[in-house]
Formats: structure tokens, sequence, C-alpha cells
């Protein structure tokens, strides 16, 4: 195949048909259009068959999702510079560019034990990846720091959850969950299972168990009901740093860090993790106004017009049940919208601080130094791809 001499040939060996490939190429493809001239070798629909036209036709470098034995005996067979983009016990050695998946279990554990759930459970398909054994352990600990047990469910078959070889299993299990109870599946599409279980079993999402995937993919979790929250990775950053480590390789360069560990960037709320479990009906109806007002610059006085009790009552039992202030809360789910703001969008920090309900951009960046350790401008630059 004839190419330009200035031009590198740059196999993608990727699975497009979910949010994890399209989100990993769109950081590809940001890094490779402004500084790079690469074109791509890829078959989105069939990514198996990349591995034969790079046989066939050959290339200057490849970025991979090294999720199996057989694709890890094909890399060591190529002789191009590879990159891996999958936290995978298949690949220990190649250059890697990952999500933090302990992370990952930490962040949702810390979600859930927010919301004053005592119960918690995590739930597996059949196969029994690193990403995904990470995820569970990351937790599992974080539960266990704050002096909770998890349960655990993983599929017997390599069949989907719901189908009916599994669907009895997974029902009887989550009927016979303590509740209410708080869920981590391991990704979207065992979100989207847990909550077809559920209703045929019947269990109310969210009342009785709230359910979080992770990935975020844009078409599972839009097409549950309720719809499913999930945890955030950050696939574009590591579509952008998987492709600035293979112009290095590609070109001779020694890489200094060949294990790049990116942290998750936060939760997308839907309806099927909406439960407060707190027993304090006044202290719930407070917790969730805060939430519903997210946007706004409200303060504790707003709460007392929702929530007719005395300050002092407020004040005293948001201490006893959550162990912080009313005006604390408020803080922290500013500061959260705001994180995800930054992470997400390509908004100005002054129109973010509107947006995330403090009503300056410096009133913004002296709570989130305060809460956070550094910068709103300093936080973005973790998660642009630029």
């Amino acid at each position: 195949m004839l190419k330009r001499p200035y031009q590198k040939r740059v196999a993608l060996l990727l699975h497009f048909g979910d949010s994890r490939g399209r989100g990993i190429a769109k950081g590809i493809s940001e890094y490779a259009q402004p500084y790079e001239h690469w074109s791509f070798l890829t078959v989105p629909s069939n990514p198996e068959r990349v591995m034969d036209q790079i046989v066939a036709e050959g290339c200057d470098g490849a970025i991979v999702d090294i999720n199996s034995p057989q694709r890890a005996d094909f890399c060591n067979e190529q002789k191009c510079p590879m990159v891996n983009v999958c936290d995978s016990q298949y690949a220990p050695d190649y250059p890697t560019v990952k999500e933090d998946n302990f992370a990952v279990g930490r962040i949702a554990a810390e979600y859930m034990l927010e919301k004053g759930l005592h119960h918690f459970a995590f739930a597996q398909d059949f196969y029994q990846f690193q990403a995904v054994e990470n995820r569970r352990q990351g937790f599992v600990d974080a539960l266990h720091e704050a002096g909770f047990d998890c349960h655990i469910y993983q599929s017997p078959t390599e069949n989907r959850l719901v189908w009916p070889s599994s669907t009895n299993a997974l029902s009887r299990w989550l009927v016979d969950l303590p509740k209410p109870c708080g869920l981590l599946a391991a990704n979207d599409l065992v979100g989207q299972d847990i909550i077809e279980a559920a209703y045929r079993a019947p269990i109310s999402i969210p009342n009785e168990i709230a359910v979080l995937g992770v990935g975020n993919d844009d078409i599972i979790t839009q097409m549950n009901s309720p719809q499913l929250s999930s945890v955030v990775l950050p696939l574009q950053k590591m579509g952008f740093e998987a492709a600035a480590m293979l112009k290095k390789l590609i070109e001779g360069e020694t890489v200094q860090h060949r294990q790049v560990v990116l942290q998750p960037i936060g939760i997308e709320k839907r309806l099927s993790s909406d439960l407060m479990a707190i027993g304090d009906k006044d202290v719930a109806k407070a917790v969730r106004f805060i939430h519903e007002n997210a946007r706004r610059p409200i303060q504790v006085s707003d709460i007392l017009d929702a929530v007719p009790i005395s300050r002092r009552s407020l004040e005293r039992r948001f201490q006893a049940v959550l162990g912080r202030s009313p005006q604390q809360e408020i803080q922290r789910i500013h500061i959260e919208l705001a994180q995800r703001l930054l992470a997400e969008t390509n908004l100005p920090i002054p129109e973010i601080a509107v947006q995330s309900g403090f009503k300056s951009a410096d009133r913004l960046a002296a709570v989130f130094r305060r809460s956070i350790g550094t910068t709103p401008t300093a936080y973005r630059k973790r998660f642009r791809a630029k």
C-alpha cells in the first residue's frame, strides 16, 4: 500500500461497538490530527480482522486492547511498537495506559456510603477480567474500612445474566439481599442485566436496591428503566496519552513511564441510584432538597424553608446522621458538580461556577482549593486530552 513519506500507519485493535472503544479512539484522533500525520488501520465492526490486515499490510505502530491470551499472543509476534489500553493480566510487560480500577471501586463505595446505606453488593458476569477484579477489590476494601461487608455475585455461565439459564439464580440472589442495598455492577452491561432481573423478581430499583454501573455507556445507560447511574472513566484522556506514548515509541524514544494509570472522572447520577437510606425523614428531605438544587447558590436558610424545623435541630441531626453540617453538605454537592463539569465539558470556569451553585469564579476557586487541594484549572488538566 502506497503512503506519503511522512505518514504513519497506525492500527487500532479496539472494539468500537461500545463507548469504551469509541471514547479511546476519540482521544487518539484528537492527538493525531493537530500534531501527527497518521492514517488508521481499523475495522470498527470486527476488530479481530485488523490482526489479518496488520499481518498482510504491516503498520508503524498499534494501540491495542489486550484483553485475551489470543490477542497477547498475536501482539507478541509483531515487530511494530504497541501500546495497551486495557487493565489486563495478559499484558504485564507492554507500555500501557489504563484507568485505575481500584479507584473506580472506591469512589463507588464512597458514593453508596454517602447515601446512608448499610448493605452492599457487587455483581459481575462469568469472565474474570483483571479490570473487574480490581473494581471489586477496591469496592470491597473501601466498605471493609468503613465497617461493612459486601455480598458478591458472579454468573455461573458465560451467558448474559438475564438469559433463561442465568436469570433465575440472579433473581433469587437479588431477592435474598438485605435491603435497602447499594449494588455496584462490574460494568454497564451487567448493570442493565441487574435492572432487568430486578423487574422480573420483582424488586424496586432504586427504592430497594440502588444500582451503579461502570463505563457510562451512552446507549446502555439511557435504555434502561430506570436509567442507569454509572462511574465515568477517563477514556478520551486514555486515548490521547496512548497516542502520545506510541509516537515516542515509533520515533525510537525512551518512554520513562511505561504504566500510566488515570483516575476515574466521577459518577453520572441517574434514577437507578436515586436512593437516600436515611432514617431521619427531615434530614432525608433536606438532603434531597440539596441534591435537587445543586445548580443554585442555596444557603441553609433555603433548606429551612423546605424543611420547617429549627436551624439548631437541623444542624444537630445532620451531624448525628451524616457526620457533617448542612453547609458542608451543600458545599460537597456543589464541589462534586463542579468536578464533573470541569472534567467533562469545555465550559469556561466562570460559567462552571454559576452552573455548580457558586456566586463567582473566585468563590469556586477558594472552596475548591480548600476541599480538593488544588485549583479548578489544575484539576481540569488531569482529565483534558490536550
